[in-house]
């Protein structure tokens, strides 16, 4: 099946192979700017959003695709599809989409490192537990070798931005503007279009599958938004955790699945749809955040403060 040659004569494996270059290089290239826009100072007082966050990505977020799923009464399938990919971890990209917003990316870096982590464990263990609803005792693993990846993406290219941050100060921050603006929406436009192309089928599914792989992040974002306002946190810490809850790494959902259920198509088909629903998704919400960040100034009592909101 991967040697299938396509109308243009590449075959399906070969753009596999370009659309995961293209997303690696764009987002080393976009979390590089995004850490040339960091301090270390920006890392304190997040202990409290860091807490909200992880709490609602590892045990809201799987209740809730449990409930879409049943919502939209979708088939034993696309049911457990749609489990693996809300107990997936914040997507790496989620820093880039902060920054976007205006929200504390510092927050947004450190919820996609330690839910990236805590994956190795959790995400089989809520796709064992939810699993047995249906009737099905399934365990999956998680490579720790896609772990290992996804965090290197997050932590290195980061990591190099903030010491040019410290080094070249005026310079990193012109890099940041020009990258930024730049690498991630190539990125996200090129690889809808060739995921498109190298797997029509995903787009051959039901309304209600369609309607769960948008809906699913449209309310995750909603959840973490609300939950951190609810705790009065700052809006730059709203922005942060909804983002990061409304964004989860699909990738990784994927990678699984073409280990564990090869020729199952159906299992890989709403992480499909969803890798490319969310993170347009997130750019809207980005740019929401950012075009109402306003209200801060208009009602300077309806957030918590900046920097003291953790005490």
């Amino acid at each position: 099946m991967e040697d299938t040659k396509l109308n243009f004569g590449m075959t399906i494996e070969q753009l596999n192979w370009i659309t995961a270059t293209i997303s690696l290089i764009a987002q080393v290239l976009t979390l590089f700017s995004v850490g040339c826009r960091l301090r270390k100072r920006d890392f304190e007082y997040v202990e409290k959003g860091m807490c909200l966050g992880l709490f609602l990505q590892t045990m809201i977020l799987p209740a809730l695709g449990y409930i879409i799923a049943n919502a939209f009464r979708l088939k034993q399938a696309d049911a457990l599809a749609t489990l693996a990919t809300s107990a997936a971890p914040v997507a790496s990209y989620v820093g880039v989409l902060t920054y976007w917003a205006g929200g504390n990316v510092a927050l947004s870096v450190l919820l996609s490192t330690m839910s990236t982590t805590l994956s190795i464990a959790l995400l089989p263990m809520w796709f064992l537990l939810y699993s047995q609803l249906w009737g099905n005792h399934i365990f999956i693993t998680v490579d720790p070798q896609d772990v290992s990846f996804y965090l290197c993406i997050v932590i290195f290219p980061v990591g190099a931005g903030m010491i040019l941050q410290n080094i070249i100060p005026k310079f990193s921050n012109v890099l940041a503007r020009q990258i930024c603006s730049c690498a991630f929406l190539v990125e996200i436009t090129l690889v809808a279009v060739i995921t498109a192309l190298v797997n029509p089928r995903q787009f051959d599914a039901s309304w209600k599958v369609w309607s769960a792989a948008f809906v699913l992040p449209i309310v995750a974002h909603f959840i973490g938004f609300v939950s951190a306002f609810t705790l009065r946190l700052s809006y730059e810490k709203c922005i942060a955790i909804s983002l990061a809850i409304g964004v989860s790494n699909s990738n990784i959902v994927i990678s699984t699945g073409r280990r564990r259920f090869a020729d199952s198509v159906d299992l890989l088909r709403l992480p499909e749809m969803y890798a490319v629903f969310a993170p347009i998704q997130g750019v809207v919400w980005a740019l929401f955040f950012n075009r109402f960040s306003f209200i801060t100034d208009k009602y300077p009592n309806l957030f918590g403060s900046r920097e003291f909101d953790e005490v």
